[in-house]
């Protein structure tokens, strides 16, 4: 029997908070890129939020080719790869469209890293809802999964 999606995810910020803190954290709200939707992305260093925006991938194009314009820009996002990856979990997510899990696959190889932290949506999103000013957006969210990420880094180092 498999962990809860939940349990899995604190498991992932009690190996690797102190990366999370002590070096770069990447995270991807995943997408493959169609006209409602682009990747957001965000990066962390030492915990301080440094940037966050969304990927710019060609709606119009065939998915092998925004997959691969995704791969390529997640590369370029960071000179070296990011000690920790952290990405939307929608594992159990049964509107998920095959191109969405595809996008996750070439995001999470895309990222060269090997510690990877999946968020449940329901605790990123309960984190956002804390921020008055939160606007949905991909940008956003990949900003709160990373706010998630390193909040709950903070509480595992506190113990």
């Amino acid at each position: 029997m498999s962990q809860a999606p939940q349990s899995k995810f604190l498991k992932s910020i009690e190996t690797h908070a102190s990366k999370v803190l002590s070096g770069t954290l990447l995270v991807i709200d995943p997408s493959s890129g169609s006209k409602d939707s682009m990747p957001g992305f965000a990066i962390f260093k030492q915990g301080v939020l440094e940037s966050h925006g969304e990927i710019e991938i060609p709606p119009s194009y065939p998915i092998q080719k925004r997959l691969q314009v995704l791969d390529h820009k997640i590369r370029c996002l960071l000179p070296d790869p990011a000690t920790v990856f952290g990405m939307e979990d929608i594992s159990g997510q049964h509107f998920s469209h095959k191109y969405l899990v595809w996008a996750c696959g070439v995001s999470v190889a895309a990222s060269q890293t090997p510690a990877l932290i999946l968020v449940p949506i329901q605790t990123w999103r309960s984190y956002a809802r804390k921020d008055p000013d939160y606007v949905k957006s991909d940008a956003s969210d990949a900003k709160y999964m990373g706010v998630t990420i390193v909040e709950l880094s903070k509480k595992v180092l506190q113990k």
